[in-house]
């Protein structure tokens, strides 16, 4: 009796686990620029369904949320490093998402640049 309620008690929500489970959560957007003073960046993610694109430090704006390609643009004075996170039903398929990126302006007038040495890479936390 005691061992199967310890196995009861560690089945948690009731909700799928094991190897074959899903597994939610976020994704880092890792941007980076070979310039100071970028002000915003227009890109598409695809691989895999994108439940939410959330981002604290700049404004995001999507398309396409639930589809297995998410157009996105985000706006601020942008930086290297993460400028927004991708909500996935399971980080399990992490390697499967990619961001390309289609136009990037300049902060003040947004003069589109030359998107040579521009990327933003798809990476877990």
């Amino acid at each position: 009796v005691a061992a199967g309620l310890i196995r009861l008690g560690s089945c948690g929500d009731g909700g799928p686990t094991g190897p074959g489970a899903a597994v939610p959560g976020v994704l880092d957007l890792r941007y980076s620029t070979p310039n100071g003073d970028d002000g915003a960046v227009f890109f598409d993610v695809a691989g895999g369904p994108v439940e939410a694109v959330l981002s604290t430090a700049f404004r995001v704006s999507s398309s396409g949320a639930g589809a297995s390609e998410v157009r996105v643009i985000v706006t601020g004075p942008l930086a290297p490093g993460t400028v927004a996170q991708l909500r996935v039903p399971d980080l399990r398929r992490a390697a499967d998402y990619t961001a390309t990126i289609r136009e990037v302006a300049t902060e003040g007038t947004y003069a589109l640049r030359d998107l040579q040495g521009y990327r933003i890479d798809v990476v877990r936390p």
